[in-house]
């Protein structure tokens, strides 16, 4: 675990960099959440494309069994979680490849399935609600055309949203209500 080899990087324990603790603790944060809510939190892990990868869950494990870094309980439950959580990530996945997501579904930025599309009343647009809520912490303007634009201003649509919900219950897709 040392980098002295490399220009100019010191070794992880002048920085108190413990990969191995590191690893402990997100191993027992991600079965404390699975004990609590493990449906909610493999549902949101695995519509997560941007974040989700099922090897680096797979590699964690593998880590944590050869390094020992949690008792065999926690990786017990660790090792179900993960492996719940690739099937389902799997199983979204292979769901949203063999279906057409109609193009009034898609966020015109993010080009995923809107959950809760807004229309933006200075253009028009329609986007998914948790996307302008980024774009308008960062900066209170329409990202289309620049005209101010605040949270409160954002219109429901709650007729698109029904229309994507019914179409993701047809075709076996994930919704989530946020």
């Amino acid at each position: 675990l040392q980098l002295k080899n490399q220009a100019g990087v010191k070794d992880f324990e002048e920085f108190n960099f413990k990969p191995k603790d590191l690893l402990s603790y997100v191993v027992d944060m991600y079965v404390c959440i699975a004990r609590e809510c493990k449906d909610r939190a493999i549902h949101i892990i695995a519509k997560d494309d941007r974040n989700y990868s099922a090897d680096t869950f797979r590699k964690a494990v593998k880590i944590s069994r050869r390094e020992t870094v949690v008792s065999a309980g926690i990786l017990k439950d660790f090792e179900e979680f993960v492996a719940a959580l690739n099937d389902t990530a799997q199983a979204n996945k292979e769901a949203m490849d063999n279906v057409e997501i109609p193009d009034e579904f898609l966020d015109p930025i993010m080009q995923d399935m809107m959950m809760d599309p807004v229309r933006l009343p200075t253009s028009g647009n329609i986007m998914d609600r948790k996307h302008i809520y980024r774009i308008i912490m960062a900066d209170d303007s329409d990202p289309f055309n620049r005209m101010p634009l605040k949270a409160e201003m954002l219109e429901p649509m709650t007729d698109l949203k029904a229309k994507i919900r019914d179409f993701c219950t047809i075709h076996n897709l994930p919704w989530d209500e946020e």
